[in-house]
């Protein structure tokens, strides 16, 4: 019988975080699971300790070295699951994470791809900061417009996935968020677990740091690819606020659209996006505003709570 949901984790010299990320992912609350290894040309003994897991969920793919989208997308290519997840080597997941996102999907049939809030943590084990990204799919939509609405964590529909071809393997940086542009311009709807269910690893050797100064600049030319194709249109119906525990996340989206219109002296479509937000949701809007120090310091609780669960995980293994 096949998985209900495929992991695929890309790998190439993963070889000093791989085993902690594996077993947060085998110690997922859900069992029905294969994990798959792309091992895209590691030097390192990446493979080796791959294998070296007694587990019959795990696989090992190896491939010639093709970066980290085209990786993703062969592992992909021979997965078993409906579901598809996404997991990177030198990263940790909460043992419910998966359980989480495939309860939208499952209530929700329209959605169509479900990411979740991460904790950024460094190489000794402290907590950085939480990354919230909104819930509704309006506001996903919306936040596209400024920034990536969801992790590169997600869990997506494996017919839905693909129907658009998979992520980009031209780019190097901000495949997934020019994998969710996509997703949106096909009609696809996007939806955020809002609890911190995974652990984005900050240390030298990641993408993000070696390579910030490129990795902004895809940034925003993937945000103004989607921002050409897709001028954003007023509209009451685009403002929903279904989950009280996130109205923070789900107004910020539309106060950084607004802000972007005011900056491109749209002084008009300003005003309605930024007054709409501040009527329909006060208490959000207040809070995307101004950070209270005790918001802040209930968000690092959760958060190092919620870092605990992994914290065995975290060191390095070599």
């Amino acid at each position: 019988m096949s998985p209900r949901i495929s992991v695929i984790v890309p790998a190439h010299n993963a070889a000093r975080y791989l085993y902690g990320a594996l077993h947060s992912i085998l110690n997922q609350s859900i069992a029905d699971i294969e994990v798959i290894v792309a091992n895209d040309a590691s030097s390192d003994s990446t493979r080796s300790i791959a294998e070296a897991i007694c587990d019959d969920r795990v696989r090992v793919l190896d491939l010639p070295r093709g970066g980290l989208a085209s990786t993703r997308n062969r592992g992909a290519a021979v997965a078993k699951g409906r579901f598809l997840a996404f997991a990177d080597a030198d990263d940790l997941n909460a043992s419910r994470r998966l359980e989480k996102q495939l309860e939208i999907l499952d209530s929700d049939l329209s959605i169509g791809a479900v990411g979740c809030d991460q904790v950024i943590f460094s190489d000794d084990g402290s907590v950085i900061q939480r990354g919230i990204f909104p819930v509704s799919p309006g506001a996903c939509e919306v936040a596209a417009y400024s920034y990536n609405p969801m992790s590169s964590a997600i869990v997506i529909r494996r017919e839905l996935f693909e129907a658009v071809g998979g992520y980009c393997e031209g780019m190097e940086l901000a495949e997934d968020y020019e994998l969710n542009t996509r997703l949106i311009r096909a009609r696809a709807r996007l939806s955020n677990v809002p609890l911190p269910l995974y652990f984005y690893r900050y240390h030298a050797a990641s993408l993000t740091n070696a390579r910030s100064v490129e990795m902004i600049d895809t940034l925003n030319s993937v945000r103004e690819c989607y921002w050409a194709e897709r001028t954003p249109s007023f509209s009451f119906e685009s403002f929903s606020w279904p989950n009280a525990g996130s109205l923070r996340a789900e107004a910020a989206p539309y106060l950084h659209l607004a802000r972007r219109l005011w900056k491109m002296r749209s002084w008009s479509s300003a005003a309605s996006w930024g007054a709409s937000v501040a009527l329909t949701n006060p208490a959000g809007a207040v809070l995307a505003i101004a950070q209270t120090g005790k918001r802040a310091r209930r968000l690092r609780q959760q958060d190092l709570v919620a870092f605990g669960e992994v914290a065995e995980f975290a060191a390095p293994h070599l």
